[in-house]
């Protein structure tokens, strides 16, 4: 499941002491939790208030959690920890964490240039097309359109210094899709002769929030001449 998915969490709080005493009014914190050890380094996800409980009874509720938006993907157990804030002492405080099912979180949106090739040299000044192709590799759409950015660079990452050479709508795109395209970039005139990169990224303008946003970008050598 994506984030943002609703899930229903059932669960039985006991109040395993003396009948004669009542428990004060505490909460249940619900967790995601990559072991069945839960604590509250766990991410919590919610919770639920619990009025007092009469010893050797019980409270039983079904709450509704969303899955949090950009959580890293994986494996996780739904945890439960009574008393969670810790607002009455009892006897034994080692047993108040229970792990429950395990649940698979996917990828949100997570955009990717997954393709671009081009010539392997150019004259500077010169003009060319360079095929590109972004995909998402989440499951969740895209629903805010995304731009994809083309930059000069003497290495393959984009940083300070590195010349814009255009951009191109990728549009929005469902779980899986990918927009490929070709794209005119011309290398500046004044370039020097040398060895560059052509990079790619995609989002550039960080519209979308991604589960992965260090993946967005791919480079292709060029070697300029004059």
């Amino acid at each position: 499941m994506a984030g943002g998915t609703a899930i229903n969490i059932t669960d039985t709080v006991a109040n395993q002491g003396s009948t004669y005493l009542t428990s004060a009014a505490s909460t249940v914190y619900y967790y995601l939790s990559t072991d069945a050890v839960i604590t509250n380094k766990d991410v919590c996800i919610g919770y639920r208030p619990v009025a007092g409980i009469k010893g050797g009874t019980s409270s039983t509720a079904t709450t509704v959690i969303l899955v949090p938006q950009g959580i890293t993907p994986g494996t996780y157990y739904i945890g439960a920890f009574a008393d969670a804030t810790n607002t009455n002492y009892e006897t034994d405080e080692t047993n108040n964490g229970l792990a429950g099912n395990q649940i698979t979180v996917t990828r949100e949106v997570d955009l990717q240039m997954t393709a671009l090739t081009g010539p392997a040299t150019m004259v500077s000044g010169a003009t060319a097309s360079f095929n590109n192709t972004v995909t998402n590799s989440g499951v969740s759409k895209v629903t805010t359109g995304t731009y994809v950015y083309f930059y000069l660079s003497a290495d393959t990452a984009v940083g300070a210094g590195d010349v814009y050479l255009g951009r191109r709508y990728a549009g929005t795109l469902a779980g899986g899709a990918a927009s490929s395209a070709s794209t005119s970039l011309t290398i500046p005139a004044n370039a020097a002769a040398g060895n560059w990169h052509v990079i790619a990224v995609a989002d550039a303008t960080n519209l979308n929030a991604e589960t992965d946003e260090t993946n967005n970008a791919l480079s292709l050598p060029l070697t300029v001449t004059q």
